[in-house]
């Protein structure tokens, strides 16, 4: 039996592209799915991560992904348990991207500096 998924994520970290070998490249990332959660009557919102890998054609599309840019993704998926370094046992979703469909990009500019970094002289008005 499998499992997919679509998820809403945005990119958690600058994704990897790996050449496996000639002519194959393998894209990976970190990606930040937000998850609301109800406590004591109490919603929140938490983040689960997951770990997205995809290959051939679909490393082109997504070569120019970036952290801060949010996608739909959607493939197979499966969750890895491992044990951490505090002896914990810990899980990791994974999804085999099989689609990938852009909804918005990481603001990539600076931001305009700060009013006080300006003389009240140099303010046109």
């Amino acid at each position: 039996m499998s499992a997919t998924a679509t998820i809403l994520a945005t990119i958690g970290s600058d994704p990897e592209v790996r050449e496996l070998r000639p002519g194959l490249e393998m894209w990976k990332a970190r990606l930040k799915v937000p998850r609301k959660v109800r406590r004591n009557g109490e919603e929140s919102t938490t983040e689960d991560w997951w770990s997205g890998v995809c290959f051939g054609r679909l490393v082109e599309e997504l070569r120019g992904a970036k952290e801060g840019d949010v996608w739909v993704f959607s493939g197979p998926c499966h969750p890895e348990q491992w044990e951490g370094r505090d002896g914990d046992t810990r899980t990791t979703l994974n999804v085999k991207i099989a689609h990938a469909t852009k909804v918005s990009e990481a603001a990539r500019s600076k931001a305009a500096p700060a009013a006080q970094d300006y003389p009240d002289e140099d303010i046109p008005f």
